[in-house]
């Protein structure tokens, strides 16, 4: 098996099916709806080399990269001016105006069916509790620090799939994949326990945004295992659509009932300041101009542009080199961070947060060699994280 394998499946539908001496096997092609560096699509696609390369697909994943690099910084400058469910809320609302038309395309089309919706169901609940996470974790924390908390979700993922699909545990039980698992572990609690406030678990607020940053991380990657089991015989594009719609709809839902706590006094007001919506409409709309741009700029950016370019990119110039400049992100937003916010990292810090950052590359590097001995697909997954595990042709497909 050489190249990329691009779905031929119709762009607006579900994707075609083979049959062959194991058992039908559909053209996989997955999505995930989310901007953690946030967040884009899975495609899935063969291992070994891209059809092709060019400067081009170099600066579409290096937009990738500053894209998804700059949602936290974006949540980050909307603190004191907005809470973290109003920000969730227009953002994904906005989003969902943007993949709208996909869905409308498809149905027009006829090929939009009804069971990508009950199938969109389970993997959007994970994706919407992640996203809940992920949004308040920079009003507490800096984005910096939240980033590199996010580096663990390569590990939920890929000790998921072991636990899901048989076929995963080969790959978990050779010593250079433990190792590397390992080595993104220490790394990154070597980069969240060795700051200058770390140490300091009298404040109630950093411990929480460390716990939301990795928690967000698990769900990420219980999202992607979700997506890859109930929406992979989907077009990308399509099952990102749809999970974007319902996302948008539980993020106007939070908001709603994150209203209510606050109305109500459930939390006291010292633990729950800035957090807690009170005017959604109001506070969006007496924010400064420039604010209010850059919050429109966040959902465009974030969850719509990222992914397009993600999505070209791995079909020019391949997997390994489109994830493994991915895992960037987290160096980008701290200097960035550091720049716009006075962020502020110990010699420590970046000293573990670059192994974290290492040891994620060669991560991608040992199940980019497995897929290539054992002919299986791999499915890339966004921002945060990729790929998410091996995908084996010959595995039994779902029932649904």
């Amino acid at each position: 098996m050489s190249g990329v394998r691009v779905s031929s499946a119709p762009f607006f539908g579900p994707t075609n099916t083979r049959t062959d001496a194991s058992g039908p096997h559909p053209e996989r092609w997955t999505a995930l709806a989310d901007d953690r560096g946030s967040i884009g699509a899975v495609g899935t696609h063969a291992a070994g080399t891209p059809h092709t390369g060019g400067l081009l697909a170099f600066v579409t994943i290096v937009l990738t990269l500053l894209s998804w690099a700059s949602v936290p910084l974006f949540l980050r400058s909307f603190r004191g001016d907005i809470d973290p469910f109003t920000a969730n809320g227009w953002r994904y609302a906005l989003s969902a105006l943007i993949w709208l038309p996909v869905i409308v395309v498809a149905w027009r089309k006829g090929t939009l069916g009804r069971t990508i919706w009950k199938d969109a169901l389970v993997p959007t609940a994970f994706n919407v509790v992640a996203q809940v996470f992920f949004g308040i974790a920079p009003y507490l924390i800096d984005p910096g620090l939240m980033t590199f908390g996010l580096r663990l979700q390569i590990v939920f993922a890929v000790a998921g799939a072991a636990v899901l699909i048989p076929a995963e545990r080969e790959l978990l039980r050779t010593p250079k994949m433990i190792a590397a698992i390992a080595c993104v572990f220490v790394g990154t609690m070597g980069t969240i326990l060795l700051g200058e406030k770390s140490l300091d678990v009298s404040s109630g607020r950093h411990v929480a945004g460390v716990v939301m940053s990795i928690a967000a991380g698990g769900l990420y990657a219980a999202y992607s295992l979700g997506v890859r089991r109930r929406l992979s015989h989907y077009h990308s594009l399509l099952a990102f659509s749809v999970v974007s719609q319902y996302t948008a709809v539980a993020m106007i839902a939070t908001l709603l009932v994150a209203m209510g706590v606050g109305a109500a006094g459930v939390i006291p007001q010292g633990v729950a300041a800035g957090l807690l919506p009170r005017d959604p409409i109001g506070s969006v709309l007496a924010m400064p101009t420039r604010e209010f741009i850059l919050l429109i700029i966040s959902a465009v950016v974030g969850i719509g542009v990222g992914h397009s370019l993600y999505y070209y990119s791995i079909k020019r110039i391949g997997v390994a080199v489109s994830a493994g400049v991915i895992q960037l992100q987290p160096i980008l937003v701290s200097i960035a961070s550091m720049r716009l916010f006075g962020e502020s990292f110990t010699l420590l810090q970046w000293i573990f947060g670059g192994f974290a950052v290492v040891s994620a590359i060669v991560m991608l590097v040992i199940q980019s060699r497995f897929s290539k001995r054992r002919h299986v697909v791999v499915p890339v997954s966004p921002g945060a994280l990729a790929p998410v595990v091996p995908e084996v042709e010959d595995e039994e497909p779902v029932s649904r």
